[in-house]
Parts: structure tokens; C-alpha cells; sequence
């Protein structure tokens, strides 16, 4: 293998590796671009690939699953709210034949006082 073929071989190999690793983004706006670019400077030593990989981690820590997940936890906490309510009413619920209430009162709604009736 001649030496101008071996170069054009290491060439071609770099430019295949630069496409599967290389990133570009367009139509960032300047500000949140700007942002952007300081983070990966501050915090990341000027790695824009380490600086990317961390706002996703820090994204996917914050949404691990979307909406899906929040919406399960959200049915679940309004069955259990459903399941103590219902069982409140169950526990305030005074059977009429049951009644201690004179007639012409009422009792209020923590049942713990006698009200006459207007």
C-alpha cells in the first residue's frame, strides 16, 4: 500500500468516526445558545458532549417516564382519596331509624351538635 492510499484509508476512517460522533444543531436561538456554551465552559471544561449528556441526565431524573408516569400517580392518589372519602361517609352516616335527633332539629355536620330547624 502506497502512502498516499494509507493517508486517503486514515482519512476516509477519521471522517466516518467524525460522522457517527459529530453533532450540529441549528436554529438556537442566541441567547439559550449563549447559555448554553457558558455552562459547558463553567461547569464541564468547554465539553459540549459532557455538558449535553448532563442536561439529559438531569432531564431524564426530573421526567424519568413523561407524563405517563405522573398521570398513574395521580389516578392512584384521587382513588385513594375517593376510597377515604366514601368510607368518611360511611362513618358520619346516621341510619334515620337509628336517630337520636329529636324531631324539629338537625344535627350539624360533624354530628356533634343539636340545631333547631328554622
Amino acid at each position: 500500500m502506497d502512502n498516499d492510499e494509507e493517508i486517503k484509508n486514515k482519512f476516509e476512517a477519521f471522517q466516518k468516526k467524525l460522522k457517527e460522533t459529530a453533532l450540529g444543531i441549528n436554529y438556537v436561538q442566541p441567547k439559550f445558545k449563549k447559555r448554553f456554551v457558558e455552562l459547558a465552559k463553567e461547569e464541564y471544561g468547554n465539553d459540549y458532549g459532557v455538558a449535553l449528556k448532563e442536561l439529559i441526565k438531569l432531564h431524564d431524573g426530573y421526567f424519568p417516564k413523561g407524563n405517563e408516569e405522573i398521570e398513574a400517580k395521580i389516578n392512584l392518589l384521587a382513588d385513594e382519596v375517593n376510597e377515604i372519602k366514601n368510607k368518611l361517609d360511611e362513618h358520619l352516616k346516621i341510619p334515620e331509624e337509628e336517630s337520636d335527633t329529636p324531631e324539629g332539629y338537625h344535627r350539624s355536620a360533624d354530628g356533634s351538635k343539636l340545631i333547631k330547624d328554622s
